[in-house]
């Protein structure tokens, strides 16, 4: 078993450990939305593969209306959202700690009472901080997320090496500090290495499903992202990044300007407030990227099966035909898989 990289003085032998907190993803991947541990339904959705789903051990084909129309998929084997053997268990409780704070200062209700009130407005959006929560233990745990998220492989996500050295570091000093665990959010702790944060939080829609929610960690730089449901985060390596941003997070970036907003929370426990409508375009452009990079990758997928079964790329009149054949399929009730198959048989009738 390997060392835990945090500590280093124990092994890494916690199972499960999540890579984003369990608070900010549970009701988006459990039935239902209920928050319920061994519930969850999750599907992955990538561009070159075919969609798979996670059952948890709790989901049995009785409490599950729509578990028939699941039981062609793919199945995952493992919890996407979480690994084994990444971190101690000694650690892991660590982290609890500072989530348990986040999730208890930023909790629903806050937020919900927060949408609410007359707060400053920076380009429409409000602006929600926690001045007695300890910038220390925010910073720390969002930057604990995109480390496990890093280690962890999790869609994509890879911190730059120095980078997560960096929060390595900075988790290992905290973890020293006598009593971690019985920290309060006041309490203000040591952070080496700080990296601008900026987070924003979606508009709870009037029709909103959260079991529809988005689970995405970015592969960006510029800055890192990561998307859980309504939740969006934006870690920056340097400060110069905050100006031009790469990543353009769905539109998010053409109202809340990383660098306006960051000159008035450095330093500050903060969530930036998405209002109602802005909201809903953000949603639409993340299900519309989804499906543009869907689309993509079964165009991929086509012309790559057509080499291997042909040896040569289909032309765009064979590769059209195929393309539309799969969603024939798929209309009919077909799964990703068969409606592949099925559309290059279908190729017999040309």
């Amino acid at each position: 078993m390997n060392q835990c990289p945090i500590c280093k003085d124990n092994e890494a032998d916690k199972k499960n450990a999540h890579l984003i907190p369990w608070f900010l993803i549970k009701k988006s991947i459990t039935h239902k939305g209920t928050g319920h541990r061994n519930t969850e339904v999750s599907f992955t959705i990538t561009p070159n593969d075919f969609t798979k789903v996670f059952l948890g051990q709790s989901v049995i084909p009785e409490n599950v209306e729509d578990l028939d129309a699941w039981a062609d998929l793919q199945k995952e084997k493992n919890d996407p959202y979480s690994r084994d053997n990444l971190i101690c268990t000694k650690c892991e409780d660590k982290l609890s700690r500072l989530e348990a704070i986040f999730a208890s200062e930023f909790s629903s209700k806050n937020i919900k009472n927060a949408f609410a009130l007359k707060l400053e407005s920076i380009n429409g959006q409000l602006l929600y901080t926690r001045p007695k929560y300890s910038f220390s233990l925010y910073e720390l745990l969002i930057q604990s997320i995109f480390y496990r998220c890093s280690i962890g492989r999790f869609g994509g996500s890879l911190l730059k090496p120095s980078i997560e050295k960096k929060i390595e570091e900075n988790l290992r000093e905290a973890f020293k500090i006598p009593g971690f665990k019985k920290l309060k959010a006041s309490d203000v702790i040591s952070v080496k290495h700080s990296f601008p944060i900026v987070t924003s939080i979606l508009h709870e829609l009037e029709t909103d499903d959260t079991t529809e929610g988005f689970i995405i960690g970015g592969i960006s730089r510029f800055p890192y992202f990561i998307v859980s449901g309504r939740w969006i985060i934006q870690f920056f390596e340097e400060e110069k990044h905050l100006k031009n941003p790469v990543e353009r997070l769905y539109g998010l970036t053409t109202k809340i300007k990383a660098k306006e907003v960051f000159d008035k929370v450095e330093n500050v426990s903060h969530l930036i407030l998405v209002e109602k409508e802005f909201s809903e375009f953000i949603s639409k452009n993340i299900i519309d990227d989804m499906v543009a990079r869907k689309i993509v990758g079964l165009q991929k997928n086509i012309r790559d099966f057509h080499i291997h079964k042909f040896n040569h790329k289909p032309d765009a009149y064979i590769a059209q035909y195929i393309y539309q054949q799969y969603f024939v399929h798929l209309k009919e009730g077909k799964t990703e898989l068969e409606s592949f198959i099925s559309a290059f048989l279908d190729l017999k009738k040309l």
